[in-house]
């Protein structure tokens, strides 16, 4: 029905109190990098420990590698940077990454372990139009798409081909 909550909704409107007898606040917060001070691990975390393990090998193809990344900041993008920078600290991989974001205070607000990671820097612009860094990328992970909530058909088109053929400009001439 329309207005209805989704469960992960439900559960991310109630308080972090109410939640926490359950063990169901830290189910809906992405993992942080090791580094991070005053984390309390959660299941996830630990999961995603696991997973770095179990794929260790298949790491060692991006060691050393310059990663641009588009939709960092949102939901996906933000697990699979978080996931890059869990692998990095295990491996020792010595990557870095290039963070493309609309509102790089608002990011720092949402994920401030993972903009301080001494790997990850920021680059304001949005993904139809950003000006290219300076610096060349090895690996390009285009993950952006329209934030929520959804916006109207043409916007939604729009940003998924222009924002994928800029970042396909970028990709080859980097």
């Amino acid at each position: 029905t329309a207005g209805a909550l989704s469960p992960i909704e439900y559960a991310r409107s109630q308080s972090e109190s109410s939640c926490a007898g359950l063990g169901l606040a830290s189910l809906f917060s992405p993992p942080v990098p090791r580094g991070s001070r005053n984390v309390m691990r959660s299941q996830l975390d630990e999961d995603l420990d696991h997973v770095v393990r179990v794929t260790g090998r298949l790491w060692d193809s991006i060691r050393g590698a310059r990663l641009f990344v588009t939709g960092g900041s949102g939901f996906f993008g933000r697990w699979v940077v978080t996931s890059l920078l869990r692998a990095d600290e295990d491996h020792s991989l010595g990557v870095s990454l290039t963070i493309l974001t609309r509102d790089a205070e608002r990011f720092r607000a949402a994920a401030p372990e993972v903009v301080a990671h001494p790997s990850v820097r920021l680059h304001a612009g949005d993904v139809r139009s950003f000006a290219f860094p300076e610096e060349d990328a090895d690996l390009v992970l285009h993950l952006a798409t329209v934030p929520t909530p959804p916006a109207d058909p043409a916007t939604i088109f729009d940003t998924v081909v222009a924002g994928t053929r800029r970042t396909l400009d970028y990709a080859i001439r980097a």
